[in-house]
């Protein structure tokens, strides 16, 4: 971690704080990981999903421009958790995917226990009925719940509440 008032995503179970999504995902341990965005954040990360370690990412209700890539780790059966949660996402690009697991490698695909609550998804400009909340090839046990859509890919109508 790095020091207080430095960074902006801190794991509430280690007590630690980090400046980027990316290192506090890289420093998730066994048990029960609840990482809290303390900003808006624009990065593309990737989740691994490991035996073991449970997930929270809780946006705070900040914006998140970025992708957010899930990687089964070709586990079908894994009972560790990923929850998404809190979280505004809000695109302006073209053709975005703002939590995406697509991959048809052998080694990456099945993102399992997957729960994304209480969020939303917004497209604007560009993005504007290009963009898609979620892509999942190869899933399992995916829950959604309270969630807004507006202006996505695919959708007839403005918003879309799951």
């Amino acid at each position: 971690g790095v020091k207080i008032g430095e960074y902006t995503v801190r794991n509430t179970d280690t007590g630690f704080g980090y400046e980027t999504l990316a290192d506090a995902l890289a420093a998730v341990q066994n048990g029960d990981n609840t990482i809290v965005l303390l900003a808006d954040n624009s990065e593309n990360v990737t989740i691994e999903q490991v035996e073991g370690v449970n997930i929270v990412i809780d946006g705070q209700n900040h914006l998140y421009t970025g992708t957010i890539t899930i990687d089964g780790n070709s586990r079908s059966n894994g009972a560790e958790t990923l929850t998404i949660q809190n979280v505004e996402f809000v695109t302006s690009k073209a053709g975005h995917y703002f939590i995406d697991s697509n991959s048809t490698a052998s080694a990456d695909r099945y993102a399992h226990n997957v729960t994304v609550k209480d969020s939303t998804f917004t497209a604007t400009g560009a993005g504007r009925n290009s963009a898609v909340a979620m892509r999942i090839r190869q899933g399992f046990d995916i829950s959604i719940e309270n969630v807004t859509a507006s202006n996505m890919h695919c959708s007839r109508a403005t918003a879309v509440t799951v």
